[in-house]
């Protein structure tokens, strides 16, 4: 009898995999020397008034407080948390490290270590949307100023005469694209968004309807940031 039906579970399936915890092989590999249909399984649900029940789980927990009789083995699924978690940690440290010198914008506006998935997930986002957004906030674009800035082109300007071709520039001033801008600020402005703006801090949270507004606006640009 067991309040883990999860246990019994695994006990009653005929599956065996590397997975399998060692524990359950062994109680499998006794119920093989006893007579065919001596044992039956029976799931006790926990909490629900079961005589005897909590005195069982009381008697349980306090056998994990008590000094085993010796020393049994592990198994390896039992330490998969374990290793995810220091990985995790271990990859946040090294990041933040590199932060220091190289990403310094995405570290100091985006990044957040207590969050363990990327900002799109579970979002059924359009996959060019993540790409253009995740562009803006790595700060690395193919806009003539992004481009100047990794020495890849001689000249930061804008095609509209503008000093520099930025993304910011492109979004709010550039004359070249006044009628679509028209458009991205009536969306906005549906959003109870208003001026001044800044593509940063529109894509930090982000805000996913506002980064869908841009993202159609850089469409209608034609411009593949």
């Amino acid at each position: 009898m067991s309040d883990s039906r999860s246990a019994l579970i695994s006990l009653q399936s005929s599956n065996i995999s590397v997975k399998t915890n060692h524990v359950i092989l062994d109680i499998k590999e006794r119920f093989t020397t006893l007579p065919h249909g001596s044992v039956s399984l029976a799931w006790i649900p926990s909490h629900i008034g079961i005589e005897g029940n909590e005195a069982v789980d009381a008697l349980a927990r306090a056998a994990t407080v008590s000094p085993p009789a010796a020393s049994p083995p592990v198994n390896f699924t039992d330490l998969a948390e374990s290793f995810r978690r220091d990985c995790f940690t271990n990859t946040i440290v090294k990041c933040e490290a590199d932060g220091l010198h190289k990403g310094k914008i995405y570290f100091d506006l985006f990044h957040r270590h207590d969050k363990p998935t990327p900002w799109f997930t579970g979002k059924n986002l359009p996959r060019s949307m993540i790409v253009t957004i995740n562009r803006i906030r790595s700060n690395h674009n193919s806009l003539a100023e992004s481009l100047h800035r990794k020495n890849i082109i001689s000249d930061p300007g804008c095609a509209c005469g503008s000093r520099e071709e930025s993304l910011n520039h492109v979004l709010w001033n550039c004359g070249r694209f006044e009628r679509q801008r028209r458009a991205l600020w009536t969306e906005l402005a549906r959003l109870g968004l208003s001026a001044p703006l800044n593509a940063e801090s529109i894509v930090a949270e982000p805000n996913l309807s506002a980064c869908s507004a841009l993202h159609r606006f850089l469409q209608n640009c034609n411009l593949l940031v």
